[in-house]
């Protein structure tokens, strides 16, 4: 008689892992729905899937883009099943988290702890209920993980490409999944298999690629990290997301090794010390959604190793500064940082505006909340200044900003003429806005 089949999870059927995912679902969904304007990343974003949703540019061959296409498109599926809304822009993610989070727990010696860890992780519910594409890219590698885990690096090289196919930074990430493939196959027919699954979904980004008018997608990539590669970034500004965006996790880790340690423990253990280093040294910026990596990373790594009175004080640190940061927005949290508070209300009034509107940086969300406004958006470098009497969309404390006309109070999101001199007007209401503009 043939054996049992093992269940698909067979260690972590527990009322503690099934509540911490619960956990995150329910935070995660509240952060989605809470009313909170799209971040500029998550704008533009949207602003391309919904050309792809609605047939206005299918297959963004003229819609120049800086990201690989698979987020695209999955979030141009879900606006073709919901509606192109924030709310279901960043319930995607709500979805992909929790899958994080179950490939975690199969990959982790103790599920119950590693998911406990990860859901009190600060940045991990905000993650969830977010648009950025951070969160898809993390879900393809923990497949290509567990698949190298379980001898099959075919499909680990397939997961690691569509990774890429979604952000490049996953490449920092594969380390992890050649060390645990390190144990399965002789080397040469390994790499072999890996590399023709990893082929596959890169060559079909780079027909699709190919196929287009617009520029390619990496070197506009390229240009939107703007220091990538150039200039270095300083540790120091590094520490305050890290300390924000991973609270106490790393409080529940030990460094030491088990006696029976997988085969990727060391390749997670040298990324863990690495990750900040490189990043600056390469010049990224210290954006919270580059550090969503290290948390399923520190919780994976708590699960091999962690002290049970580490993990009380870690998870008791993050549930306080967790509810703390879902209180009070902070600046460091992208999405929930209150920049972009009362930009609906900005974009619907500058629909009534006749002429040109001239920004620096209100481009990616006018893109989503406004894209009518596209043909009389004039944007302008730092040295530029727009003409006398101008429209200018942008913020109270602009330079530009000579005579504010609306502003949003929360955020300083700001309408205003750009006068070189003479009397500030005073500011007028929503209600009077259209009034003042025939």
């Amino acid at each position: 008689m043939p054996p049992a089949p093992t269940p698909v999870f067979p260690r972590y059927a527990s009322l503690k892992l099934w509540a911490a995912l619960a956990v995150l679902v329910v935070a995660g969904a509240w952060a989605a729905t809470r009313p909170a304007p799209l971040h500029e990343d998550e704008a533009i974003y949207a602003a391309w899937a919904r050309a792809v949703a609605n047939g206005t540019d299918p297959w963004l061959a003229a819609t120049p883009v800086d990201k690989p296409p698979l987020y695209l498109y999955a979030l141009a599926g879900v606006f073709r099943l919901a509606g192109a809304r924030p709310t279901s822009a960043r319930g995607l993610n709500v979805i992909v988290m929790a899958g994080v989070a179950l490939l975690l727990a199969r990959l982790s010696r103790r599920p119950a702890v590693s998911v406990a860890l990860l859901t009190s992780t600060p940045l991990i519910p905000f993650m969830a209920g977010s648009a950025f594409t951070d969160p898809l890219m993390l879900l393809f590698v923990l497949l290509g993980w567990l698949a190298a885990r379980e001898g099959q690096p075919g499909r680990a090289g397939l997961a690691c490409g569509l990774a890429v196919a979604v952000k490049p930074t996953a490449l920092f990430l594969w380390p992890v999944v050649a060390a645990a493939a390190r144990r399965t196959h002789a080397p040469a027919d390994r790499w072999r298999r890996f590399a023709v699954g990893t082929a596959v979904p890169l060559a079909l980004v780079w027909a699709w690629d190919a196929s287009r008018t617009a520029p390619p997608w990496w070197l506009l990539g390229w240009r939107a990290y703007g220091t990538l590669g150039r200039a270095p970034s300083t540790w120091a500004a590094w520490w305050p997301p890290v300390a924000l965006s991973l609270g106490a996790s790393w409080v529940a880790m030990g460094w030491r090794a088990p006696a029976r340690a997988p085969a990727e423990f060391n390749a997670v253990r040298a990324l863990l010390v690495a990750w900040v280093p490189l990043h600056a040294a390469l010049g990224f910026q210290p954006w919270d959604r580059y550090l969503l990596p290290l948390a399923p990373l520190i919780a994976w790594m708590a699960g091999e190793t962690a002290p049970s009175h580490r993990l009380v004080t870690a998870l008791a640190v993050n549930g306080g500064l967790l509810l703390l940061l879902f209180s009070l927005p902070h600046p460091l949290l992208a999405g929930r940082d209150g920049r972009w508070e009362g930009i609906e209300e900005m974009a619907t009034l500058l629909k009534a505006v006749p002429g040109p509107i001239y920004h620096r940086e209100m481009g990616r969300p006018f893109a989503f909340y406004a894209p009518e406004l596209d043909d009389r958006l004039v944007w302008l470098p730092a040295e530029a200044f727009p003409p006398p009497g101008a429209v200018w969309a942008g913020r109270r404390d602009d330079r530009e900003c000579v005579h504010p006309i609306w502003q949003a109070p929360s955020s300083g999101l700001a309408i205003c003429t750009a006068w070189p001199s003479g009397r500030a007007e005073n500011l007028v209401t929503s209600s009077h806005f259209r009034t003042m503009w025939k």
